[in-house]
């Protein structure tokens, strides 16, 4: 997790100097509720998960305040269920998104699906799940890009690979950014983020096939020589959406 503080500190300095750790009273109380938590989401709790809001993401509040008192709300979940509560939209769409249990990634993280509907207590149904990212890191890595990354250039565009592309396309779309004079972090491992001086780019991967491209940059002719570039590779031929 100091990764990502890293990247959202280095473009909105000072970010870092506001956050702390959830308490380990309340990370044991969501625990009792939720039962056994992934080990990257106790890193999340015990990095940032203190702060209200902690990665001023945009409609989202990965605090722990805000996951134990929806955890309450959805008292009838047996704590050994399958899927535990990560985040709500807060919003009007009423999606919810939970750390799938069953099916780890890596060392301690885990697949993300969402819902479609709250479940309250006083609406005791199990609710359908979607598969929605590879892994919580994922997950935080693509918020925090299209939330606190991009905001901070001047421009930027998105577009997506048609549905029908072959692996071979996404391995294309992943190197192309590096035939621009970027660099790719580290992590995330599945999505993937690049930058260089004056541009970052965000490659979206879900489970469900859809790969997004987001391409952010203060200069108007450079953002879109990047989409050219995307748009070359690809054959993609719908074109990228203005930011």
């Amino acid at each position: 997790m100091k990764d990502l503080v890293s990247l959202v500190e280095h473009y909105n300095p000072g970010f870092s100097n506001g956050v702390r750790p959830a308490s380990e009273a309340a990370i044991r109380s969501l625990e009792r509720r939720a039962g056994p938590l992934p080990g990257a989401y106790l890193r999340l709790l015990r990095t940032f998960g203190g702060t209200p809001n902690p990665l001023e993401l945009s409609d989202i509040d990965l605090g722990i305040e805000m996951a134990l008192a929806r955890r309450i709300a959805q008292n009838h979940l047996r704590p050994s269920v399958r899927y535990a509560f990560l985040a709500s939209e807060l919003d009007d769409s009423e999606i919810d998104y939970w750390m799938d249990r069953d099916s780890p990634v890596g060392d301690d993280d885990c697949a993300i699906v969402l819902s479609r509907f709250t479940v309250y207590v006083e609406e005791p149904v199990s609710p359908t799940y979607e598969p929605f990212a590879a892994s919580l890191e994922d997950f935080l890595y693509f918020r925090v890009f299209a939330d606190r990354v991009v905001p901070s250039f001047a421009h930027s565009q998105w577009g997506y690979l048609p549905e029908y592309h072959t692996p071979d396309d996404v391995d294309l779309t992943l190197l192309v950014p590096l035939t621009q004079g970027f660099t790719r972090r580290a992590r995330p491992r599945h999505n993937a983020i690049y930058e260089r001086d004056g541009a970052a780019i965000a490659i979206r991967r879900d489970p469900d096939g859809f790969v997004g491209i987001y391409l952010a940059a203060h200069d108007k002719d450079e953002l879109d020589a990047l989409a050219a570039a995307f748009s070359a590779s690809s054959g993609y031929g719908t074109g990228f959406r203005r930011g």
